[in-house]
């Protein structure tokens, strides 16, 4: 993990200032400081308080926030039990990368990232409902059929009948998924999601239940007649910089097969189905 006068220092070197008096000079109005303060803070000898990260965001142009923000955390850390938490953390979060031209001001670009990580930590799922949804992998289903219908919830019955189940069955997974907090009952009798998303945290504590999900997925696709014996799937190491160019490939390739699509009633349909996936141990 880098320190942060280290984050700090590639930065400016990255603006192609050779001496942090020559950046200082260029960036002083936006600095706010003395250059004895940020003399320090380059040679990490004084690590500035919160409510300065953004002036420093904005003057370094620092377009990695995420890992500016990981390295100030992590250099506060007392100890090595609790910098390793962040040292986990950088190998398995993406950075956050804000390339928007419609941005104006860096202050704007880190509140934002700080709005978004807010409504993130406020949607993630508990290690209770985890617990439960790793069980019952149909119970997440059911969280998702409220996605955009509204505040007049659905019955009993209807859940039953869009998830496939017996109404006894749905029954106890709608109490369960009352007992851990994500759905409630309306006077009307009919159920509604007490949040409006529910997010898996990307983090050790999220990753079964993620894998169970991803599983579950690759397993109805074989186990779909329409695919056999074409669903084929291969996982590929490929490097973040490289997925959009890859999945614009993918685009294209799908677009191509249109041209040679059978006229109807001739032969059979295939289906190409791709995921994609950041995480790297999908065993």
């Amino acid at each position: 993990m880098t320190t942060f006068h280290e984050f700090i220092k590639a930065a400016r070197k990255a603006l192609r200032y050779s001496s942090a008096k020559e950046f200082f000079r260029a960036k002083s109005t936006i600095l706010s400081m003395s250059y004895e303060s940020y003399a320090n803070i380059e040679a990490g000898k004084y690590l500035p308080p919160a409510e300065k990260l953004p002036v420093l965001a904005e003057a370094l142009e620092i377009e990695n926030l995420k890992g500016f923000a990981y390295a100030y955390a992590w250099t506060q850390m007392p100890n090595e039990i609790l910098k390793s938490f962040f040292e986990l953390g950088e190998g398995r979060v993406t950075p956050m990368v804000l390339r928007s031209e419609t941005y104006s001001d860096y202050r704007e670009k880190f509140n934002d990232l700080l709005k978004f990580n807010r409504l993130q930590s406020k949607y993630e799922l508990s290690e209770e409902q985890i617990e439960y949804l790793e069980t019952d992998l149909v119970a997440w289903d059911v969280v998702n059929l409220f996605i955009s219908i509204g505040d007049e919830g659905l019955s009993l019955e209807q859940i039953a009948e869009k998830t496939d189940s017996g109404v006894e069955s749905t029954r106890k997974r709608i109490s369960e998924l009352i007992r851990v907090g994500m759905l409630k009952q309306l006077d009307s009798g009919r159920y509604l999601v007490t949040q409006q998303a529910y997010i898996i945290p990307r983090r050790e504590i999220g990753a079964r239940l993620t894998r169970l999900l991803m599983r579950r997925e690759f397993d109805q696709c074989f186990g779909d007649q329409r695919n056999h014996p074409y669903a084929r799937f291969r996982f590929l190491s490929l490097d973040p910089k490289e997925r959009e160019t890859f999945e614009t490939v993918i685009d294209n390739f799908i677009l191509d097969m249109r041209r040679f699509r059978k006229p109807q009633g001739q032969g059979t349909t295939h289906y190409l189905q791709i995921v994609f996936s950041d995480r790297n141990d999908l065993n």
